[in-house]
């Protein structure tokens, strides 16, 4: 579910899928703590009253300062392979990342290689 707006936030169709699937991974490039992803998982768990086959997950951005450096970008922000990983983990499903090396996505956030300075 790609979230068009936070205020006010429309929990139905999170709740609805999460009734269906009965897992909940929350995906956002903001820190995973105290943040949005963090209002989704304490909402829906508030909300339902079922058991869900794995515990919520919740990717975004570590808990340290924005990188400011292609070196250090890499370790910070979301990747298709950390989400995959997320996926497969809890689908209990194994999922051939190697297949999807070539994928090219484009990435936010990230210092273009051309960037030089100031730091």
């Amino acid at each position: 579910i790609d979230l068009r707006s936070l205020r006010p936030l429309d929990k139905r169709p999170i709740i609805k899928s999460v009734k269906k699937t009965k897992r909940l991974l929350v995906l956002d490039n903001g820190w995973t703590k105290y943040g949005i992803s963090a209002e989704i998982i304490s909402s829906v768990l508030e909300t339902i009253k079922i058991k869900l086959l794995e515990p919520p997950l919740r990717l975004g951005l570590n808990d340290s300062p924005i990188p400011s450096s292609r070196s250090l970008a890499k370790y910070s922000y979301l990747d298709k392979i950390k989400i995959l990983n997320s996926i497969s983990k809890i689908m209990k499903k194994k999922i051939n990342t190697k297949k999807f090396s070539r994928v090219k996505l484009n990435q936010t956030d990230i210092p273009d290689e051309k960037f030089t300075g100031p730091f």
